[in-house]
């Protein structure tokens, strides 16, 4: 049975699909699917319900409109996909290369007579045409091309756990300033009950002078008391302003967007936030994503100096040239 000359590279085709993984059709599928989704290894279907109340966005939704709006999220899911991006460029070694061109050429000839000088000149034609296929796949480069990949594959996770960690530190600073806007909020009713207890004050001084039970230096401490309150819940005000306008901006929004939000969130009981120092800190340790980040980014470092190293070794190339002209 005769054999064609593509069969050794159907053999070699099928082969190399058994050393690329998925990311060499797929990388993105190592990289976070969305910009407000955390990554995980093994991935994990996240399903996460959000509760309206009333029309105020709850913090819940407050956050998730941070993390699909926050440019620092989206910068850090860009570099993300574009790690996954390079790791799927790092599988091309354990795929064969194959180029295909067609050539076709034309040529005009003149044939001059040896013997009759008096003939005539005769032109002639020659057309030459064929397919060519040129195949090289590398069969053997001691752990080069391996160890460049898992240093790709590496840096992606490192990509991928600082994009976590800017998730968590936006959320982190939402909240933060989601409960600040809150305080302003109750230290400005605050004022503006103090405001109108020295109105009051203020009132009864000018009765009690009038009356001849008070004295001016009461009106006068009364009425200087009034423009204390008065500038202090003027102030006040634009610190309202700023600490909303500040968790606008960090949401992704204009400073001048006009929300809703739910005053009073729900506070988790007193039970499930308390624990020990040393659970924190173990939690903290296995799941602190900037602490998985670096321990990815050396991992990476060491893979990196591997294949450096095994550049020193030769390679083994298989090259099949078919083709034919006419």
């Amino acid at each position: 049975m005769k054999r064609s000359p593509l069969f050794p590279a159907c053999c070699l085709i099928l082969l190399s699909s058994c050393f690329a993984n998925r990311a060499a059709v797929d990388p993105y599928s190592y990289a976070p699917q969305k910009q407000q989704s955390l990554w995980r290894h093994p991935p994990q279907k996240e399903v996460v319900v959000y509760e309206v109340a009333d029309g105020a966005l709850t913090l819940a939704e407050i956050l998730d409109i941070a993390l699909k709006n926050n440019p620092d999220t989206k910068i850090s899911w860009a570099k993300a996909r574009l790690a996954a991006a390079q790791y799927g460029e790092a599988q091309s070694p354990d795929l064969p290369s194959i180029n295909t061109n067609y050539t076709y050429s034309r040529t005009r000839g003149i044939t001059l007579p040896q013997i009759d000088v008096s003939a005539a000149k005769q032109t002639y034609f020659l057309s030459q045409w064929g397919p060519q296929l040129a195949l090289s796949y590398t069969l053997l480069d001691f752990g080069q091309s391996r160890a460049a990949a898992n240093s790709a594959k590496e840096a992606l996770y490192q990509a991928n756990y600082m994009h976590n960690r800017q998730i968590q530190t936006v959320v982190q600073t939402v909240t933060n300033q989601y409960y600040a806007y809150l305080y302003q909020l109750e230290l400005l009713n605050a004022y503006e009950q103090d405001l109108a207890t020295a109105e009051t004050t203020f009132r009864a001084a000018q009765v009690g002078l009038d009356a001849g039970v008070k004295n001016v230096s009461d009106v006068l401490q009364a009425q200087t008391k009034l423009l204390q309150n008065q500038i202090l819940l003027t102030s006040q005000k634009q610190n309202v302003t700023q600490a909303f306008s500040s968790l606008l901006t960090t949401m992704g929004l204009r400073a001048n967007q006009s929300l809703e939000l739910q005053r009073y969130p729900d506070v988790p009981s007193l039970e499930e936030m308390v624990q020990t120092v040393e659970e924190l800190l173990a939690g903290a340790l296995e799941t602190r994503d900037d602490l998985l980040a670096a321990e990815a980014h050396l991992e990476a470092q060491k893979e990196s100096v591997l294949a450096a190293q095994q550049q020193f070794f030769p390679t083994l190339v298989y090259n099949l040239n078919f083709g034919q002209t006419s």
